[in-house]
C-alpha cells in the first residue's frame, strides 16, 4: 500500500549524522535530512559512493543510545542525493 505522495513508507525529516561504510572507501560521516521505515535520503555531498547496487552498513550518529548497524542498498543517485534502501542480511 502506498501513501498520498506515492510512497510505500511516510518519511520522517530529520537532520541528522549518518556513519556509511563500505569496502570502496571505508567509512565515512554523511549528512541525512530525511529517514522512512524503508531507507533513507543522503543529500547530495563530497562523499563518493559506490555504484547502484551496492550494500553500504549505515548507522544513525548522536543519539542518546547507540543506533543499530543496518544494511542499505544504493537504489538511486543523482544529482539531488543517493537513495538507500534497507535491506535484510
Amino acid at each position: 500500500m502506498t501513501n498520498q505522495s506515492g510512497r510505500k513508507h511516510l518519511r520522517t525529516k530529520i537532520r541528522a549524522q549518518l556513519k556509511i561504510a563500505h569496502p570502496a572507501f571505508g567509512e565515512a560521516i554523511v549528512s541525512i535530512e530525511n529517514l522512512s521505515d524503508g531507507g533513507i535520503f543522503i543529500p547530495a555531498c563530497d562523499q563518493a559512493f559506490p555504484e547502484v547496487g551496492e550494500i553500504l552498513n549505515v548507522q544513525v550518529q548522536d543519539l542518546p543510545v547507540d543506533a543499530p548497524v543496518l544494511k542499505a542498498k544504493i537504489v538511486r543517485s543523482n544529482k539531488e542525493g543517493i537513495g538507500l534502501m534497507f535491506v535484510e542480511d
